[in-house]
């Protein structure tokens, strides 16, 4: 799903690193307020792989 819209993000985000900082701006705090200060790790499972055919 993700190939099919690769092509279609700089309609939803004109800037992607710009998005990406400020997302991720966004995301520690709101980790900060849950989970105290750094240092942390995060573990992003977020990925999954298209299925095979």
């Amino acid at each position: 799903m993700y190939n099919n819209i690769a092509s279609l993000y700089h309609f939803v985000y004109p800037n992607w690193n710009e998005a990406i900082a400020k997302h991720g701006t966004a995301l520690n705090g709101v980790i900060h307020n849950f989970v105290g200060a750094a240092p942390l790790l995060i573990l992003d499972v977020s990925w999954v792989s298209e299925p095979k055919h």
